[in-house]
């Protein structure tokens, strides 16, 4: 249990800094965007967007980990209760944001 709580635990903690910083590459787009600039330039993508639009694929599927080890964290115990509160609020705000992202067509590659 101990190996599988660490892994857990790994697991939220690059989920939540790629969530962080696919979040932080955005702030520049919307900025250009609201201030009638261009994003995508006359040669195409930048190759930085490309990379950032390839994070939420990977953070997703961290998703599907965490929501896994919080289901598991409660059957076996991991942690105190307060931790594993915190584990299922962090596993929850992270399927909303998933969520969010598939609803504004943002999992994935849209040219």
């Amino acid at each position: 249990p101990d190996r599988l709580a660490r892994i857990a635990r790994m697991a939220a903690l690059a989920l939540s800094l790629l969530n962080v910083l696919f979040a932080a590459l955005l702030v520049p787009i919307l900025v250009v965007d609201s201030q009638g600039g261009d994003v995508v330039t006359l040669y195409g993508m930048p190759p930085w967007l490309t990379s950032a639009l390839a994070i939420p694929l990977v953070t997703t599927a961290l998703t599907v980990a965490v929501v896994i080890f919080a289901i598991m964290a409660w059957r076996r115990g991991f942690w105190s209760l307060a931790g594993r509160i915190q584990y299922s609020i962090l596993a929850a705000s992270a399927a909303a944001f998933a969520w969010s992202l598939a609803y504004i067509n943002m999992l994935g590659f849209h040219y």
